[in-house]
């Protein structure tokens, strides 16, 4: 009877504490706008780039741009290199190749609009080993939560026993091929208050996307007996969001990194994993690399890098097919066009005893125009 009576007040217990919970807002002291830098020296790249703003509130998150300010490169050769504001907060530089050396070092100088001096520490260009193979593995992640269902895991090998660097950090680019429902062979010209056929070189069935990740993905080899890493994971998706009904590519970016570029992007990278908590995992101010000359207490926040790079572009081809959306179409009739208030494409959804089309539009234009879903009708070169 006691152990049954213990058992009662632990559950009225837990449902008392459970019903005394309310919603926390935590306050956070954001009154100083801190110094935020974002600059790279890429080699390989026409154009460097380097962002500076101001810090926001975690509430009320936008960019604010620090105009005004003097920007420079210094290299160890005592070459500099001037970067003009191409747009609010955004600097640039058009360097030559022949002046972003490996093993060369690199410094970033900022004078912002009120006098202040700042200067990274100097940042080296490692050669990019190529490449090595693209591939994936069809399988489940429990990231997905329940009911998920299958996706793709794409990995990239590394064999890089004759170069310097033993970090990296890969950038993912996807394009995918994905499709209207209906084709869209008609065009109502509501103005006109006719039907216009459409040019088969205007087809609006098939569209092409491409998203830069903003996933980050970093390895190191540093305590392993050969600079080597096998199946280094660079991208998940599930198959069911359509991304791989048709032509698929993934494009693979490979920068080599020196130990404090590598230490800010795998701190980024398990901020951006570690994302199910509240404030799980807070930024971090220690592997900035930025300064400022005159008071080296201020925070400032943001890294400047220095790096090659490689690429390797993967194609899948109609290799994973996930069944399309069924769209309704409503009949249209020829001798009410007047009733429609605006242009509309058309499909067709039969044919009369005469042979004249029978004319329908879709419930959303989405299922009939490719690029309202996203992307253009232009295909990229490297699908065939």
């Amino acid at each position: 009877m006691l152990a049954i009576k213990s058992k009662y007040l632990l559950i009225l217990s837990i449902v008392l504490i459970a019903g005394c919970i309310e919603d926390y807002t935590p306050q956070l002291n954001e009154t100083v706008e801190k110094l935020v830098v974002d600059g790279s020296i890429i080699k390989g790249e026409q154009t460097q780039r380097v962002v500076i703003s101001r810090s926001t509130s975690v509430y009320n998150a936008q960019f604010i741009p620090e105009s005004g300010c003097y920007v420079w490169v210094l290299n160890s050769n005592g070459n500099q290199f001037l970067f003009n504001e191409t747009e609010p907060g955004v600097y640039t530089a058009d360097i030559p190749q022949n002046e972003l050396a490996f093993n060369t070092e690199y410094t970033l100088y900022i004078t912002t609009p009120d006098g202040n001096e700042y200067e990274s520490e100097t940042e080296t260009i490692l050669e990019s080993p190529e490449v090595s193979d693209i591939y994936y593995e069809r399988t489940s992640n429990s990231d997905w939560g329940e009911g998920s269902s299958d996706g793709l895991q794409f990995y990239v090998d590394l064999y890089a026993n004759n170069y310097k660097a033993t970090s990296y950090r890969w950038v993912v680019e996807e394009t995918w091929e994905h499709r209207a429902f209906y084709e869209a062979p008609y065009m109502l010209d509501a103005k006109n208050d006719s039907i216009i056929e459409m040019s088969t070189v205007d087809s609006l069935t098939i569209c092409y996307s491409t998203q830069l990740s903003n996933n980050i993905y970093t390895a190191s080899t540093e305590n392993l007996s050969k600079n080597e890493k096998k199946k280094a994971e660079i991208n998940y998706d599930k198959i069911e969001n359509r991304k791989f009904n048709y032509n698929y590519s993934i494009l693979i970016k490979q920068y080599s990194l020196n130990e404090n570029a590598y230490n800010f992007w795998n701190q980024n990278q398990k901020q951006n994993i570690n994302t199910g908590g509240l404030y799980q995992s807070q930024p971090s101010h220690s592997v900035s690399n930025i300064n400022n000359i005159s008071n080296k207490k201020e925070i400032v926040l943001g890294f400047f890098w220095a790096s090659s790079f490689t690429e390797k572009r993967f194609i899948l081809e109609n290799k994973y097919f996930y069944s399309l959306q069924f769209c309704k179409a409503d009949t249209v009739d020829r001798n009410k066009l007047g009733i429609y208030s605006k242009n509309l494409y058309l499909t067709v959804l039969g044919a009369y005893e005469d042979g004249k089309s029978i004319l329908g539009i879709p419930e959303s234009q989405t299922c009939i125009d490719c690029r309202l879903n996203g992307g253009t009708i232009i295909k990229p070169d490297f699908f065939k």
